[in-house]
């Protein structure tokens, strides 16, 4: 059986042409096989919608998509397409509408995109934005780096002033021991020529007793400070100041050189009789600072030691500049 508008072969049990949609007429009826429509009420009245047939005349048949016309006599149609009865589920996604009777079937618009789902909101883009810079970083940088720099040189610059003074201490310590030792040996020189008065006891008689108003200034101004001491240092100096002897026991008489090149001697008396002198006068060397005389005397008694500064190798010159007492018992 064809479609009597398009001609086309109509398949078994169809009621409209899957061509061109127009209905199949079957035996005499030209009005068997086409469904009732509804007719719209018109407007502004109230009367309810009544059900009438449709026209005996079909509808024109809509363009063919293909720009073929179909009127008679004219171009055949294309080839038919496979049809398929079964019509999609429902819901389908994007299915196609049943297009009312005489129009043609709804197409997409080419491209368009697919319908958002119900309640989705569409996508949002958003632009990247580039993060801010923080300025705090850098000057936190900064200030640790003016910190280093500061502690690096406060550093350096205690190391320069260490190294300085270490520098000056050592000059002075090595200036100090040189003079140290200068001293040291020129008192050695005065105490190896002291030795020798306590080997040699006056053998003269007399009472030439000193007496402080014989002491001569510039004798004075040259040995100072004497004293008796039972004991000295590695320095020549004190280290028990006494007046008071037992006898057998070394007297120590020391006293202080103003630092003149000359000679002194001295002489000991015991209940104003001399017993002790040296038997060559000391040589004071230019720069000597300390002397002393020591002697041991073997009888009680009340002693008297006269020191005496000579210019004259033999002392012939002598001049009284220092008077000590002390007692021996």
């Amino acid at each position: 059986m064809q479609c009597s508008i398009c001609q086309y072969e109509l398949p078994s049990g169809v009621t409209f042409c899957p061509n061109c949609g127009t209905p199949v007429r079957t035996g005499s009826s030209p009005n068997q096989g086409i469904p009732p429509t509804v007719a719209a009420t018109p407007p502004g009245q109230g009367i309810p919608p009544t059900v009438a047939a449709a026209p005996l005349t079909p509808p024109p048949p809509p363009s063919s998509p293909y720009g073929v016309s179909t009127s008679y006599g004219e171009n055949p149609p294309p080839p038919p397409q496979s049809y398929d009865p079964t019509p999609p589920p429902y819901g389908a996604y994007n299915a196609p509408q049943q297009a009312p009777y005489g129009a043609s079937s709804p197409q997409a618009p080419y491209g368009a995109p697919p319908p958002t789902p119900y309640g989705a909101p569409p996508p949002q883009y958003v632009q990247p934005q580039q993060p801010k810079k923080s300025n705090g970083c850098v000057i936190a940088v900064v200030i640790v780096l003016v910190v280093f720099v500061l502690i690096i040189g406060s550093v350096v610059a205690l190391v320069a002033y260490g190294i300085n003074k270490g520098s000056q201490a050592v000059a002075t310590a090595s200036t100090n021991f040189q003079s140290t030792i200068t001293s040291a040996n020129q008192t050695a020189t005065v105490a190896e020529s002291t030795i020798t008065s306590q080997l040699t006891p006056a053998t003269g008689t007399g009472s030439g007793v000193p007496d402080p108003s014989q002491i001569d200034p510039t004798a004075h101004a040259n040995i100072t400070g004497a004293q008796t001491s039972a004991g000295m240092d590695s320095n020549y100096k004190p280290t028990h100041p006494t007046t008071n002897f037992a006898t057998g026991s070394e007297v120590d008489i020391t006293f202080t050189l103003a630092g003149n090149a000359g000679y002194a001697t001295a002489k000991i008396y015991a209940d104003g009789q001399l017993v002790a002198q040296p038997d060559t006068p000391l040589t004071i060397n230019s720069g000597d600072t300390t002397g002393y005389f020591s002697y041991t005397p073997d009888t009680p008694g009340q002693y008297v030691a006269g020191l005496y500064w000579c210019t004259q190798s033999d002392c012939s010159d002598a001049a009284l500049a220092q008077i000590v007492d002390f007692t021996v018992s």
